[in-house]
């Protein structure tokens, strides 16, 4: 081996390992840019439901879940969203997905048993106020409350 090629094999080396060492970081920075980007997905999904943009809303939400398919508030925001078009089955779909991710997603419950509630589903309504309620969800405790049912 002459001088060039073990400067270069050395060289190359030196630049896998360095690669390597920065292989997590690089990968820490992509999910930080990916959960900054979801995150601003999610902001202008909350400004639509908000102003009762509900399409614009779901839009939003979902492009932030396909951002980041483990953001539950997402899920949550959406479901709420799907309420306010009056798909309510919808909006259970997402609070399932929710919960999913986050088992004590205290708001899930409570939103999620709205939407039973309206679908005339009071057994599972009343258990998810109770849970929420449980969660420390504290409309969930009003309404149980107002009507002197224990949680």
């Amino acid at each position: 081996m002459n001088k060039n090629n073990f400067s270069a094999s050395l060289f190359g080396v030196a630049f896998m390992a360095a690669l390597l060492l920065c292989a997590p970081s690089v990968h820490a920075t992509k999910q930080t840019i990916q959960r900054i980007i979801s995150k601003d997905w999610f902001n202008k999904g909350y400004g639509f439901q908000m102003a009762e943009k509900h399409q614009e809303a779901i839009e939003a939400y979902s492009k932030a879940i396909e951002v980041n398919p483990k953001f539950a508030a997402a899920y949550c925001g959406r479901g709420l969203s799907y309420d306010g078009t009056g798909d309510h089955l919808r909006a259970i779909e997402d609070y399932n997905k929710a919960l999913k991710l986050n088992p004590k997603f205290a708001a899930a419950y409570y939103y999620r048993g709205k939407s039973y509630a309206t679908l005339d589903d009071n057994t599972r309504a009343i258990k998810d106020f109770k849970t929420a309620a449980r969660l420390g969800e504290q409309n969930a405790r009003k309404f149980l409350k107002s009507e002197n049912i224990p949680w």
